[in-house]
Protein backbone atom coordinates (compact mmCIF):
# COMPACT_ATOMS: atom_id res chain seq x y z
CA UNK A 1 0.00 0.00 0.00
CA UNK A 2 1.39 3.38 -0.96
CA UNK A 3 0.58 6.80 0.37
CA UNK A 4 -1.65 9.01 -1.74
CA UNK A 5 -4.22 11.76 -1.17
CA UNK A 6 -6.46 9.35 0.84
CA UNK A 7 -3.95 7.05 2.54
CA UNK A 8 -1.14 8.23 4.80
CA UNK A 9 1.12 6.68 7.43
CA UNK A 10 1.89 8.54 10.65
CA UNK A 11 5.01 7.36 12.48
CA UNK A 12 4.82 8.03 16.21
CA UNK A 13 7.34 7.21 18.91
CA UNK A 14 6.13 3.66 19.44
CA UNK A 15 3.57 3.01 16.71
CA UNK A 16 2.67 3.60 13.09
CA UNK A 17 -0.87 4.67 12.28
CA UNK A 18 -2.41 4.03 8.87
CA UNK A 19 -4.97 6.71 8.08
CA UNK A 20 -7.47 6.19 5.26
CA UNK A 21 -9.50 9.30 4.62
CA UNK A 22 -12.73 8.79 2.69
CA UNK A 23 -12.78 5.00 2.88
CA UNK A 24 -14.76 3.47 0.05
CA UNK A 25 -16.37 0.06 -0.42
CA UNK A 26 -13.61 -1.05 -2.84
CA UNK A 27 -11.19 -0.67 0.11
CA UNK A 28 -12.86 -3.71 1.72
CA UNK A 29 -10.98 -6.95 1.74
CA UNK A 30 -8.23 -8.98 3.31
CA UNK A 31 -4.94 -7.23 3.99
CA UNK A 32 -1.62 -8.55 5.16
CA UNK A 33 0.42 -6.23 7.37
CA UNK A 34 4.14 -6.86 7.87
CA UNK A 35 6.22 -4.84 10.31
CA UNK A 36 10.02 -5.06 10.34
CA UNK A 37 12.77 -3.69 12.51
CA UNK A 38 16.36 -4.65 13.31
CA UNK A 39 15.14 -7.44 15.64
CA UNK A 40 13.02 -9.21 13.00
CA UNK A 41 9.57 -9.04 11.48
CA UNK A 42 6.01 -10.13 12.09
CA UNK A 43 2.97 -10.42 9.84
CA UNK A 44 -0.73 -10.23 10.68
CA UNK A 45 -3.77 -10.61 8.46
CA UNK A 46 -6.70 -8.25 8.84
CA UNK A 47 -10.13 -8.15 7.25
CA UNK A 48 -11.56 -4.70 6.56
CA UNK A 49 -15.34 -4.32 6.28
CA UNK A 50 -16.85 -0.93 5.45
CA UNK A 51 -20.51 -0.61 6.41
CA UNK A 52 -21.40 3.08 6.28
CA UNK A 53 -20.07 6.51 7.16
CA UNK A 54 -19.33 6.95 10.89
CA UNK A 55 -21.69 8.60 13.32
CA UNK A 56 -20.99 11.75 15.29
CA UNK A 57 -17.98 11.59 17.67
CA UNK A 58 -18.87 11.29 21.35
CA UNK A 59 -17.73 13.90 23.84
CA UNK A 60 -16.38 15.40 25.84
CA UNK A 61 -13.69 16.92 23.67
CA UNK A 62 -10.29 16.89 25.43
CA UNK A 63 -7.56 19.36 24.46
CA UNK A 64 -3.91 18.68 25.41
CA UNK A 65 -0.31 19.31 24.31
CA UNK A 66 -1.10 22.94 23.58
CA UNK A 67 1.65 24.90 21.80
CA UNK A 68 1.57 28.14 19.80
CA UNK A 69 1.44 26.05 16.59
CA UNK A 70 -0.76 23.07 17.49
CA UNK A 71 -2.74 21.08 20.01
CA UNK A 72 -3.97 17.50 20.39
CA UNK A 73 -7.70 16.80 20.37
CA UNK A 74 -9.19 13.62 21.76
CA UNK A 75 -12.76 12.33 21.88
CA UNK A 76 -14.54 9.01 22.07
CA UNK A 77 -15.35 7.16 18.86
CA UNK A 78 -18.87 7.37 17.44
CA UNK A 79 -21.44 4.88 18.66
CA UNK A 80 -21.88 3.83 15.02
CA UNK A 81 -18.63 3.15 13.21
CA UNK A 82 -18.08 2.30 9.58
CA UNK A 83 -14.87 0.29 9.40
CA UNK A 84 -14.14 -2.97 11.17
CA UNK A 85 -10.70 -4.58 11.33
CA UNK A 86 -10.48 -8.25 12.16
CA UNK A 87 -7.13 -9.69 13.18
Amino acid sequence: MKEDNRITFEQLEDEIVLVCRSAERPDEGNYSVTLRNNKGSDTASIKVIILDKPGVPEGPLEVSKITPESCTLKWDPPKVCCIFLYL
